[in-house]
């Protein structure tokens, strides 16, 4: 994630969305155990329909998660 995207310093938010705006492609990384309850995820897909159009991606993960830690297990439906 870019810095800045929900930092309370407004001069921070703004040339970071500035700096987003610049990018040929957008991609968003999520948890996949997330995605679909993460506000801050459907909204960055909204704003950047609308700033990148069809050039984002939304890219859902579980590589992050260590392997025997608590919670680790993942339960497909």
């Amino acid at each position: 994630m870019l810095l800045g995207l929900s930092d309370t310093n407004l001069v921070r938010t703004q040339t970071t969305k500035r700096y987003q705006r610049q990018c040929d492609f957008l991609y968003l990384v999520s948890q996949i155990q997330r995605v679909v309850t993460d506000k801050f995820v459907h909204q960055k897909l909204k704003e950047g329909s609308k700033t990148h159009g069809g050039n984002q991606a939304l890219v859902c993960t579980y590589s992050d998660v260590r392997l025997g830690s608590p919670g680790a297990e993942l339960s497909l439906l």
